[in-house]
This record gives structure tokens, sequence and C-alpha cells, in this order.
């Protein structure tokens, strides 16, 4: 079985990868750059989805994970952000999807975001039954992705992880392990929130299994590790893996969001302060089963932070 993986390079793409190659899959990736290293024994192949004709890279495909997209605001302020968006996470897709129709291509998962369903959850978790909001550029180009992907391949499978950690993890998650590490107060010990994560290699998982589970063929599903944590509950537990106790201490959350605001900064203060919970309750009951916990895949990030274990699963 030949599986071809976009954004193979990437923190996703790297572990997703790393499973099939464990699973016996011959893999092809499609990257646009050859760094980072994806793992060895895999056959990759530069190719941007935005510019280039994706029909030979997957000649011969009996399964697509797409994975590749943008999810950071580009440094060109002369693009605008909106249309950047589309074209790398909606028209990329699109194209990709038309692409795998002619190649005969049996199976194509697709990585969309959480996000689709807003910023905030509403008092419970969400479930794949409520209806989208998406609230930013990037949210509103997954959902976009989604809603064509569906009109072109009926049966693919779409993936709605939260926020993804593990070995090689960057942005704001490794940014809160620095803090940890250096022992800087944080005025996060009053918030009371509770988000789901996934730990990289939980959703490497999910998307090989799902490749080969026949009930999820054609569906959609949120994923995480089935355990939230509220914001000083996650800093505390990475403070007891690395040994450095998080230096929390008290402040409303109101005072926070609202300096925050004043400063520019109220979407990063949203994401430590407000409550992003997810139900993965369907993707378990097509079969899928957890081989991590949200314990061991903190364990596991705060070993690749010390440089003790490698960067992909």
């Amino acid at each position: 079985m030949l599986a071809v993986v976009t954004g193979a390079t990437g923190f996703v793409g790297r572990a997703v990868c790393a499973r099939l190659l464990k699973s016996g899959w011959r893999v092809r990736g499609l990257a646009r750059t050859l760094r980072p290293q994806p793992p060895q024994g895999i056959e990759l192949r530069l190719l941007d989805l935005e510019r280039e004709d994706p029909a030979t890279a997957l000649e011969g495909a009996d399964v697509v994970f797409h994975l590749a997209g943008r999810a950071h605001i580009l440094e060109d302020t002369s693009r605008d952000p909106g249309a950047a968006f589309q074209s790398a996470n909606s028209e990329a897709t699109a194209q990709l999807a038309h692409a795998a129709v002619k190649a005969g291509v049996s199976s194509f998962l697709f990585a969309s975001t959480a996000k689709v369903h807003g910023e905030e959850s509403p008092g419970r978790p969400f479930t794949e039954r409520d209806a989208p909001a998406p609230q930013d550029p990037y949210s509103h180009s997954k959902w976009d992705a989604e809603q064509r992907l569906r009109g072109i391949l009926p049966h693919s499978t779409i993936l709605r992880p939260p926020l993804v950690y593990g070995p090689g993890v960057g942005a704001n998650f490794l940014r809160l392990m620095k803090l940890v590490e250096r022992g800087i107060p944080l005025p996060l010990a009053s918030v009371n929130n509770r988000r789901s994560m996934i730990f990289v290699g939980n959703l490497a998982d999910c998307f090989v299994s799902c490749a080969t589970l026949p009930a999820a063929s054609g569906r959609t599903f949120l994923v995480s590790d089935g355990e939230d944590v509220s914001t000083p509950q996650l800093l505390q537990r990475l403070g007891t893996h690395m040994n450095t106790p998080a230096n929390l201490w008290p402040c409303p959350p109101s005072l926070l969001r609202f300096g925050a605001t004043v400063l520019g900064k109220r979407p990063e203060a949203d994401r430590l302060l407000g409550s992003l919970q997810l139900d993965s309750s369907a993707v378990l009951g097509v079969g899928w089963r957890r081989p991590y916990s949200l314990e061991e895949g903190l364990e596991q990030t705060v070993l690749w932070y010390r440089g003790k274990s490698p960067p992909t699963q």
C-alpha cells in the first residue's frame, strides 16, 4: 500500500510518516522544502501545492493524507492574510482532491481544525453536531476546504484536532515550556478553564487508523487526548516533568483580559484563559483507541525538550 503524505516535513506530517512506516506502508512525502528532514525510509518529493499540479505525485497512491497548509499569518504584509489562507488551505485542497479523483485514490484524509467550531466552547465540549462558526481567516479557510472536499470526494475523512503538542512542537506550547523552565512568574493561578489537546502521536495514529477503518469513511471527527485540563494544571504538569515547579501567581482573569486588550494581545490571552473542549466519542465509536494518555504525551514532549528523545514518534 502506498500512502502519499502532504506536508511531510511538518510537525504532524513527520509523525504520520513515522507511524505509516512503522505499520509497513510505503510512503511518498510531499513538501515545499527539505527541512526539517522527514523520517528515513520515505520517498520525498518537492511540490508546492499552490503553484504546481500534484497529478504526477499521486501516481500509484492508495491513500492520501493531506496535512499541508498554512496556520500562521504571513510575514509578507503586502499580501492579504485571508487570500493567503484561502490559497494554501482551500484552493490547494480542492486541486489535490481533483487530482486524487483522477488518480483513482481509494481513501483521502484531511487535517482540518477544531477552530472550525469557534474559539471557545459553549460551557460543554463541542461535538461534530455543533454548527461551524469559524472566527478568523485560518478557520474560515479550513471550513471552506472541508466543504469543497466533500463536494469532490464525499467519502473523504476529516479530522478536526485542537492544539497539537509533542516532540518537535513550536509556537505557543514551546514558549510555555521555556517560561516554566526559567521560573518566570505567571499570573495564571486563578484561571479555571478547560482545554482539549492532542499528542502528536495520538493524532498520527488516528489518521492512520481512520485510513483502514471502513466506518470512518465519509465522516468528520473531533479528536483529542480525552482529558481536558486548565491552563494552570497544564503548567503544573509540565513543571512536574521538568522538575521545575511552575511559578504561578493569582490574578483575576478579567484583569488579565483587560490588560491583554490594551496591549493588543487579546487573542493570545483568550487561548490561555478561555475553554475549548472537544467530545471525541464519535471517532472512538468507529474503532480508534488512543495509544497515549495526556500524561505520557507530556512526558515525551519534555524528554524531547531536554534533548533525550527524537522529534517524531
